[in-house]
């Protein structure tokens, strides 16, 4: 009897390493995929200019935004950063991306008139869509305390 509960807590153990190291896979795919979509959502929409299209394929239409410029829904975005667009020759590139679970980090070079700008854009996305964005940004001065540069 002891034998054949030593296999069954042997059993046990071993299926619950599986699981969770399944699982910790399954979590680090998810976020892989998340920050492809990130990246390709921000390619689109920032760095083409094509945001109707970019929003439409990778927004939610009930997308929350905390930029306290632009509004909250897809089509606010969509109206926003195209009049945006219009108005201003700006360029962006995406100098790293980091992703955990739900949520995908970019940190981005942002340039207006020869200016830069460092950017950190927070993403989250639900069942392969963004639902909601955070973003923070900083002027690069001219001159800084140090040679290691903003990004």
């Amino acid at each position: 009897m002891r034998k054949i509960l030593s296999i069954r807590k042997s059993l046990f153990t071993a299926a619950l390493t599986s699981m969770i190291f399944l699982g910790l896979i399954s979590t680090q795919a998810s976020a892989q995929s998340n920050k492809e979509l990130v990246i390709n959502f921000y390619e689109q929409a920032l760095v083409n200019k094509q945001v109707e299209a970019a929003a439409m394929t990778y927004l939610t239409e009930d997308y929350i935004q905390h930029n306290p410029y632009v509004p909250t829904g897809r089509k606010g975005f969509i109206e926003a950063l195209s009049s945006w667009f219009s108005a201003v020759d700006v360029d962006f590139s995406i100098v790293r991306a980091i992703a955990e679970k739900d949520h995908v980090v970019l940190h981005v070079k942002q340039v207006i008139d020869g200016k830069e700008t460092a950017i950190i854009d927070i993403f989250r996305v639900e069942e392969g869509k963004i639902v909601e964005h955070w973003d923070v940004s900083q002027a690069v001065p001219d001159e800084i305390a140090h040679d290691n540069g903003m990004f």
